[in-house]
């Protein structure tokens, strides 16, 4: 077999060329009963075989574990929970809403392709309040929407109604009026309020 520095290198394989290997088989590694060839394209698909066997791939049950991926000339990987999203073709949260007296809304997420998140809330005045969602990295445009379980409740003084919008791609807005008043104490079990946010990608 001549050595690798009597020979010219070829940097762009195509499927019919023919790679050199030298038989593990044969006992005599320098005879020429142990210069074998395989072809690229053999190759190539034996190599893809062996990465889709790593148990890496076949064992990622968990969010957070990582499986590699065949990209163009890199040797990449992905978390689960992130192919599961590409796959999806979009990412998605929804949180129930509770308040009790003036105090800010709590969020409890009851779904989120990203884990348990906490999004922080402020009361700015009775029946507005804000919501930090930093958090949620979200690009604000067409391809998101925000909304609510229902727009309309009730309370002792009447028809309630709900508000929510982004004022910006960190922070969302919620309002609860009744007869065009701002009113404390709307997001309650009584009303059972939902929020969902979702991203196309």
């Amino acid at each position: 077999m001549p050595k690798t520095s009597d020979l010219v290198q070829k940097t762009t394989l195509v499927a019919a060329d023919e790679i050199l290997i030298v038989d593990s088989a044969v006992v005599d590694p320098t005879s020429d009963e142990a210069t074998k060839y395989v072809t690229e394209a053999n190759f190539s698909a034996q190599v893809q075989d062996d990465l889709m066997a790593n148990a890496a791939v076949t064992e990622a049950t968990v969010a957070t574990d990582t499986v590699p991926i065949l990209a163009s000339s890199v040797n990449s990987k992905i978390t689960l929970q992130n192919l599961m999203i590409q796959m999806k073709g979009y990412k998605e949260y929804t949180f129930a809403i509770r308040q009790s007296g003036t105090d800010a809304p709590t969020l409890t997420v009851r779904h989120s392709d990203y884990g348990n998140i906490i999004l922080p809330s402020s009361r700015s005045s009775a029946g507005m309040y804000f919501i930090d969602i930093t958090s949620l990295n979200l690009t604000l445009g067409s391809n998101t929407n925000i909304g609510l379980s229902n727009y309309r409740g009730d309370t002792d003084l009447g028809a309630l109604t709900f508000g929510v919008y982004f004022s910006s791609a960190t922070q969302i807005v919620l309002e609860s009026r009744v007869n065009n008043l701002s009113l404390d104490d709307s997001f309650n079990d009584r009303n059972g309020i939902t929020m969902s946010i979702v991203e196309s990608i």
